[in-house]
């Protein structure tokens, strides 16, 4: 596991320096945009093991599965519950969505990053009950709710992503071309939180 925070870490040092040296930055700043990529993976992985262990605990004083569900390591040092049932996933995309409604409006960059990593969790839960062994009903019944979650913080989620962007010197295009990219964007983290661990 060393080895590979070893490399992820060089790989990001060099990425995060030449794109600092084609935009003309100073050592300072290029240290500075080090480490703030540095604390927003270290958050990515932070919110993922709270709504972890969060849903693991609701599940567990809930009583309403047995045998209550448990922690497993993922993908670098994800944490994610185990077993996935309609339960837990109902229970991330609800504590996901009470993360992000928390987070996205905050005015702190981390924050607001911390927001927006609630917010894919929120799609990726809905996605992973379609490939539980649940009944059909409740996989639509915590399908939906995830979609009109998803739905309903949009908006704080689209500004919370521009002042983000903004924070790391990456413009972000107004009107609904922007908004598609954005999109992508996010697309893609929730892609990464469905990666078979």
């Amino acid at each position: 596991m060393r080895v590979v925070g070893r490399v992820v870490g060089r790989v990001v040092g060099r990425v995060v320096g030449r794109l600092a040296v084609r935009r003309g930055l100073s050592a300072r700043d290029r240290a500075t945009r080090l480490l703030f990529v540095l604390a927003a993976l270290l958050v990515l992985r932070v919110v993922q093991a709270a709504v972890a262990g969060l849903t693991v605990l609701a599940v567990t004083v809930s009583g309403l599965e047995h045998p209550a569900p448990g922690l497993r390591m993922a993908r670098l040092a994800e944490v994610e519950p185990e077993p996935t049932t309609g339960l837990t996933t109902l229970a991330m995309v609800l504590i996901s969505a009470g993360l992000a409604t928390v987070l996205l409006p905050r005015a702190h960059v981390l924050a607001a990053f911390a927001g927006i990593k609630a917010f894919a969790m929120v799609a990726a839960s809905a996605i992973a009950v379609m490939f539980t062994a649940e009944p059909v009903g409740v996989q639509a019944a915590v399908a939906g709710c995830g979609v009109s979650v998803v739905l309903l913080l949009w908006p704080k989620a689209r500004e919370a992503a521009t002042r983000v962007l903004a924070a790391i010197g990456l413009p972000h295009v107004s009107g609904p071309a922007g908004d598609l990219v954005l999109a992508l964007k996010i697309a893609l983290l929730v892609a990464f939180v469905l990666l078979p661990g």
